[in-house]
């Protein structure tokens, strides 16, 4: 355990400093690949493993499990990622300046490409992996 504590401290310590910045930014472009196969590879899997149909649109559950009606619950939970929008606001901060990046960033990063994908996508395949 204390070599794994070392592992975390002697990576953590550059990224609070601060200084490779431009290194980050090419790993996290080399990372994105395979969240989007993973995401893909889940959801394929999830279909084939459970067998899944369009049943997930009328499913009823026998019993309530919460108070008031399902639509209130599943919009307040799903409405939580709400909270995402300060993140975003304060990782944009660290978007870069010059006229190319600000146009993707602001469309794509941190915009309607970010939330389109982070509740309209993601909230599907959730809702669909049930």
């Amino acid at each position: 355990m204390s070599l794994w504590y070392l592992v975390v401290v002697l990576y953590s310590i550059p990224l609070a400093i601060g200084g490779i910045r431009a290194f980050l930014d090419k790993f996290n472009r080399c990372l994105f690949p395979f969240y989007v196969f993973g995401l893909v590879a889940i959801v394929v899997w999830t279909v084939v493993e459970l067998d899944a149909t369009s049943g997930w649109l009328t499913y009823q559950p026998e019993s309530p499990s919460v108070a008031g009606p399902g639509w209130l619950f599943a919009f307040g939970v799903y409405m939580g990622d709400w909270v995402l929008m300060m993140a975003n606001w304060d990782f944009a901060r660290f978007g870069r300046t010059n006229k190319r990046d600000v146009r993707t960033n602001g469309r794509f990063a941190f915009g309607p490409g970010f939330y389109l994908f982070t509740i309209v996508i993601n909230g599907l395949i959730g809702s669909s992996s049930r």
